[in-house]
């Protein structure tokens, strides 16, 4: 198999790559807001230098597609397996059971080069936060595995077809990255987070690299700075995209392309030596590039069993110092005794392959052992054994299901009494806020002989041109709400029988994000005045004789994630000292809530058939909120109650609120509140 001369710049690259990734991640520079970018930069490394060494092989006729897979084993798989190891070990330390079986089950994905799959279906609003999942920067491995897969073949085509011309080879690897970037591009202004994590769509980053190979060496020229023109606009597109980018860009898409290009320049084939391939060559940077693929597999995991530790804290600059610096040692440890080992050791290609695929079926194998047995709930008293993942704390069976004439043709929850034979129906609609009143509403629905749809698609309020909503990884997010509105209102017209609408919404989140005309222009008052205005345009829509429309408030939200301090005395999970931090509630009411709820009884005041139910107002008092009731702990996570709450509780919770008025033909319109007057 052919060697490729040694590049130092390429070092210096990844050490550029990893540090900028490694920075962001720990919050270690602030200003580089894009730092994840590096990923982007490792792609087009890698796509450079895994066509370089196949290319060479093709040339000369001796490409075996054994021997490079042999080779990618040996180059991924021991510094990875030793990490899931680790992982695996460090979880039942430090995780709590359903943070475990998740990690169980990416660690399996992991291993079979899926990761990047797993995540796209596990990450959301609605699953543990990403920045909380210990190998979620496998999903970058694993798309480079898969281009793996695939494009050895694609290239052998490609010179088959070329008849070996380079030129036609050229063109046909620019056709895969310029048709690559334009289908990245479309599925990002649709589907970002698809975007993001698929392999076909981030392929052209790699294909980049790739292109780089059938190209023709920049020339040196008598002139310095034509020579250092292309390496200084590299390092410049490298900046823009690691000073300027944030979380808040839409990406990857055309985000992606100045640090893809920025990388290119640099790695190009030149025929002379750069001021910029000379700094990159030097010995510090060549030594973070040599360490830079254990460094990036151990900087995530190091840095989130930390913040489970930390109760999802995030370190302080000098522990986010000291984390780094154990990263890197950890890293060298890695390079030296087990990836340079495995590097030079022999074996024949079918006995590395064999051995490759027997290890990683055995990690995948070990984490699904750890899901299959729930993450060791044991580890849990068996008094907080529901409060064990956010899956059990979600939990609730709908009684029924039916569909709706004029509402989207699929099933529907339906709980209380019959849909069919119920003399009173209601439709409780709104986004994940009605999925977690549902079952509060259920024994009083019950006892009354109400049927309840659960309408769980968006805020009610949201329509195009009036009051819109942008969010980077949903774009068009305005769009299905109100298409999803429109339906609604139109069924809701067309049924007189439906006496109760209950609406239920995210309102104090959703008040700053939504806008009328120009994003830039969204603030907090003018939220509030866009929400009391979309609520009343539907109220006005949705009027009928005998209908009553309900507005349930919200409960006011945690400043972090209030479970693993609930459930910290009660599990033998590592975690520092921790308490609730139950004044972020009371301050969240004060700022946020209280002025909604000033909004809520407006409208109620204007509209004679609307009443109000306000939870945080009831919850909140005396400078403190209720977090518990009886022996339960309320909360899910930072803003949502759980659905799993015992039958007694969710009765007693029911009461306490008030929403059993809202069967009363003639209750009070403001349901279950105490007046905000503190």
């Amino acid at each position: 198999m052919t060697q490729l001369s040694y590049r130092p710049d390429i070092d210096g690259l990844r050490a550029v790559a990893v540090m900028s990734v490694l920075l962001y991640h720990f919050g270690i520079v602030r200003a580089l807001s894009g730092g994840f970018t590096g990923v982007d930069i490792f792609f087009v490394i890698s796509g450079f230098l895994i066509t370089s060494l196949i290319v060479a092989d093709l040339k000369v006729g001796s490409f075996s597609l054994l021997g490079f897979y042999q080779r990618r084993i040996r180059r991924i798989f021991p510094a990875m397996l030793v990490v899931l190891a680790a992982s695996l070990v460090a979880g039942y330390f430090f995780l709590l059971p359903g943070d475990y079986t998740s990690l169980g089950d990416s660690a399996a994905y992991s291993a079979a080069s899926l990761a990047n799959w797993y995540f796209l279906q596990n990450t959301g609003y609605f699953d543990r936060a990403a920045d909380l999942l210990p190998l979620l920067h496998m999903w970058s491995l694993s798309v480079e595995e898969q281009f793996y897969l695939v494009w050895p073949l694609l290239l052998a085509a490609f010179f088959f077809i070329a008849r070996k011309q380079a030129a036609i080879v050229a063109a046909l690897v620019g056709a895969v990255v310029i048709g690559g970037l334009w289908l990245a591009v479309q599925r990002t202004g649709t589907d970002p987070k698809s975007a993001f994590f698929l392999a076909h769509l981030r392929a052209w980053e790699l294909a980049l690299g790739a292109l780089l190979v059938f190209l023709p060496p920049l020339r040196k020229s008598v002139s310095r700075w034509k020579n250092e023109l292309p390496t200084i606009i590299g390092v410049a597109l490298i900046a823009i995209s690691v000073l300027t980018l944030s979380r808040e860009h839409s990406f990857p898409g055309l985000n992606a392309m100045p640090a893809c290009v920025g990388a290119a320049l640099i790695i190009w084939p030149r025929g002379g030596e750069s001021l910029v391939g000379h700094m990159l060559s030097l010995p510090a940077m060549r030594f973070i590039g040599l360490i830079s693929y254990s460094l990036y597999l151990w900087h995530w995991p190091v840095l989130v069993f930390y913040r489970h530790y930390a109760s999802g804290a995030a370190p302080t600059f000098l522990v986010a110092t000291a984390l780094a610096a154990a990263c890197i040692g950890l890293a060298y440890l890695t390079w030296r005794f087990i990836e340079q080992p495995a590097r030079r050791r022999t074996a024949r290609p079918f006995v590395t392959v064999g051995f490759g695929l027997a290890a990683v079926s055995t990690a995948a194998v070990a984490g699904l052992s750890v899901a299959a047995l729930h993450g060791f709930p044991a580890r849990l008293s068996p008094d907080v054994q529901d409060m064990s993942s956010l899956e059990e704390m979600w939990k609730w069976e709908c009684p029924q299901h039916v569909k709706l004439d004029g509402l989207p043709p699929r099933s529907y929850c339906v709980f209380g009494a019959s849909w069919s034979d119920a003399r009173t129906k209601a439709v409780l609609w709104g986004d994940s806020h009605a999925d977690h009143w549902a079952p509060i509403i259920q024994p009083v629905a019950e006892r009354a002989g109400l049927a309840v749809l659960l309408y769980r698609e968006c805020p009610p309020i949201i329509e195009a041109g009036v009051v819109n909503v942008t969010l980077p990884d949903q774009p068009t997010l305005t769009r299905d709400c109100t298409e999803s509105r429109k339906l609604a209102i139109a069924t809701l017209r067309s049924r007189p029988d439906i006496n109760l609408v209950l609406l239920a919404s995210a309102w104090s989140t959703l008040v700053p994000m939504v806008y009328n005309s120009d994003p830039a222009l969204r603030s907090a008052s003018r939220g509030l005045a866009l929400l009391e205005q979309g609520l009343n345009d539907l109220i006005d829509q949705l009027h009928a004789d005998g209908r009553q429309i309900v507005i349930i408030g919200d409960v006011a939200q945690w400043s972090e994630d209030p479970i693993p301090c609930a459930l910290a005395k009660y599990s033998s999970v590592l975690m520092r000292p921790c308490r609730q931090p139950e004044r972020s509630l009371y301050a969240y009411f004060e700022e946020r809530i209280r002025p909604l709820n000033d909004a809520f009884r407006a409208i109620a005041d204007k509209h004679k058939d609307v009443s109000i139910i306000l939870p945080a107002a009831r919850m909140c008092r005396d400078d403190g909120c209720m977090t518990t009731l009886g022996n339960q702990f309320l909360y899910r996570d930072v803003g949502h109650i759980r659905r799993n709450l015992p039958m007694p509780t969710r009765e007693a919770f029911a009461g306490m609120l008030g929403i059993a008025d809202i069967t009363k033909p003639h209750a009070r319109r403001d349901f279950g509140s105490i007046p905000d007057t503190q």
